[in-house]
Formats: C-alpha cells, sequence, structure tokens
C-alpha cells in the first residue's frame, strides 16, 4: 500500500526534481486528459507514483500515474 501520509513539502521538492510540475498540486491538476509518465526505477520516482495514484484516488479522479520502468 503506498504511503499516502508523506509532507507536501516533500512531494513538491520530488516533482520538482523529476517532472516538469512546479509542485505536486499543479501536477495533480493537469488537464483533465493528461496522466504523467513518472520514472519509477529509483525510491524517488516510485515514491512521486505512488501518492500521485493516492490522491487521485482519494479525490475520485480516475487518472493514475504511467509508470516507466
Amino acid at each position: 500500500m503506498p504511503n499516502t501520509t508523506l509532507d507536501r513539502s516533500i512531494l513538491d521538492c520530488i516533482t520538482r526534481d523529476l517532472y516538469t510540475a512546479w509542485s505536486f498540486e499543479d501536477l495533480l491538476n493537469s488537464s483533465v486528459q493528461y496522466r504523467p509518465t513518472i520514472d519509477v526505477r529509483n525510491a524517488a520516482g516510485l515514491m512521486l507514483a505512488d501518492a500521485y495514484d493516492a490522491a487521485q484516488e482519494a479525490r475520485g479522479d480516475h487518472r493514475r500515474a504511467f509508470r516507466r520502468t
């Protein structure tokens, strides 16, 4: 089960380091038809993908991260 209790500031840092969005919230609120491709070959990417999926599920959004392996 993914860790959904990560501090948003940690997720913001991981998002900026690994992704083009400025914050985790920006990643969650991207275009309705868009889902991010996140490289999960390292712990930070896996953490970001898990947090993204859990947050989208919690708010009733059907989108999940595309996981690059």
